[in-house]
């Protein structure tokens, strides 16, 4: 009697692992790309320097004070500050009485890693190593203490792409 020996199992073919493999490195590349795309346009612009002085503001309903608000450009290209940006909830204490330069418009705004603000349109260019100082009258409106950033925004170039991109700087103001 014979006995009867069952086939080899069918070899695998390798070709479809490395396939498989090949897709998922794309896939992860993809992935890699489109989230350093997004930090890099959540981030704040290391081409500009924002100060505000005062940084703290104190004042009485009715009262007027000035801020100065300065934008260094300390990139090695020129920058367009579009706008400043403030929080609805600061604006709700005080009003912007004045600004030196003039602003263009004022555009409520919202993005979703951003939050909500208004922003005063300047739409200035400032050269490398040159300073922006943008001056703020404010106006005590509602008692209260507003802790919030001011914002100021800039266009940047992003491989041939234009995209705002904002520096915060804190800013808080105490309305007896």
């Amino acid at each position: 009697m014979y006995e009867t020996v069952p086939p080899p199992p069918p070899r695998r073919s390798r070709a479809g692992c490395w396939g498989m493999i090949f897709i998922l490195a794309v896939i992860a590349l993809i992935i890699g790309g489109a989230a350093a795309f997004a930090l890099y346009w959540a981030g704040e612009p290391n081409t500009i320097e924002v100060e505000v002085a005062p940084a703290s503001l104190i004042l009485t309903a009715q009262e007027t004070l000035p801020v100065t608000v300065t934008i260094k450009n300390v990139g090695l290209d020129p920058v367009t500050v579009t706008g400043i940006g403030l929080d609805p909830a600061l604006l709700a204490g005080i009003n912007v009485t004045g600004m030196q330069p003039l602003y263009n418009s004022i555009t409520e705004r919202s993005y979703p890693i951003y939050g909500e603000w208004d922003e005063y349109r300047i739409d200035t260019v400032v050269q490398p190593g040159a300073t922006l100082e943008v001056a703020l009258t404010l106006e005590g409106v509602q008692p209260g203490v507003y802790n919030t950033d001011l914002t100021v925004w800039i266009d940047s170039d992003l491989a041939g792409i234009q995209v705002a991109r904002a520096a915060r700087t804190p800013f808080d103001v105490e309305v007896r």
